[in-house]
């Protein structure tokens, strides 16, 4: 899902923006994409934003990205910098620097906030993206070649983060931002280094970790082994947990349900842990 900035300039912006996020993760959104920045800090938004990031996906959380913004600055625009679970992404020129008003592509007008809170890279020049139709949209055709800034590099790292969850959707929010980073490509030439407070790899100021890498990233995700947790719960109707590997403790279940374990290499029960009478539970290893 993608929250817009039609919205900048409003008084009632920032309502309206957490009602957004708050929607989203309530019915079922796994990423949430934000191409815009507000001049104005909001409680209520930052609210919204975390508890997507905690409660989304049932609990794992939903990864948010937001654009770093477009003014060259050294200073994350807001509310990307807001909360540390954020991933904030910058735009790389076609030379594969950042962004900025003085590389070569024949962009001068803008370039890639970078700083301590920016986490990836993506492509941010002369990206391809479809287009509205008719006199409504920036082009006579159906497709645009030439959308730019960090607000085009933002949903790269959305996408990424969409395909990590489709082969391993038990990772938390956590666990997505932690794959995106450590997979990340050191290009430009900039000397990365250990850096504290950034514990998936080196780092540098302008690029963050480096450049995505889809492939790497979605490879590192079909071989993470994550453990999915099913405590305190009641369960009362057919219910699936896949997961490699599944602890669960204080269970029950009742009302003729079935709780079923599968694709997992081990699993864990740990007592109080009651099936009742005409309800089952069903384990499946790999």
């Amino acid at each position: 899902m993608s929250i817009s900035n039609q919205l900048m300039g409003t008084s009632d912006a920032p309502q309206k923006r957490a009602d957004g996020f708050n929607w989203a993760w309530r019915n079922g959104a796994s990423v949430i994409s934000n191409s815009w920045r507000s001049s104005t800090f909001s409680e209520l938004l930052e609210d919204a934003i975390q508890s997507a990031m905690t409660n989304g996906r049932n609990g794992l959380g939903c990864v948010v990205t937001f654009s770093a913004g477009n003014y060259d600055s050294n200073t994350v625009g807001y509310p990307a910098r807001s909360l540390p679970d954020i991933i904030v992404v910058g735009a790389l020129s076609l030379s594969g620097k950042r962004k900025s008003s003085t590389t070569i592509d024949n962009e001068g007008w803008w370039g890639s906030d970078y700083g301590t809170q920016l986490d990836i890279m993506a492509p941010g020049v002369l990206i391809y993206t479809t287009d509205r139709t008719g006199s409504v949209g920036y082009v006579s055709g159906d497709y645009m070649p030439n959308f730019n800034g960090t607000s085009s590099a933002c949903p790269h790292v959305a996408g990424v983060a969409a395909l990590i969850l489709s082969v391993n959707p038990n990772l938390t929010q956590k666990e997505v931002a932690t794959i995106i980073e450590k997979t990340a490509r050191k290009v430009g030439g900039y000397s990365y280094s250990t850096v504290s407070g950034r514990p998936n790899g080196t780092w540098h100021t302008e690029v963050g970790y480096g450049l995505i890498d889809a492939y790497a990233a979605v490879m590192e995700a079909q071989n993470a082994s994550t453990t999915v947790y099913f405590n305190d719960k009641t369960v009362t109707t057919n219910t699936v947990v896949s997961g490699s590997e599944i602890s669960a403790t204080n269970v029950t279940v009742k009302n003729n349900a079935k709780l079923t374990f599968t694709n997992a290499k081990s699993i864990i029960i740990t007592q109080p842990f009651t099936v009742e009478l005409t309800s089952s539970l069903e384990l499946s290893l790999q």
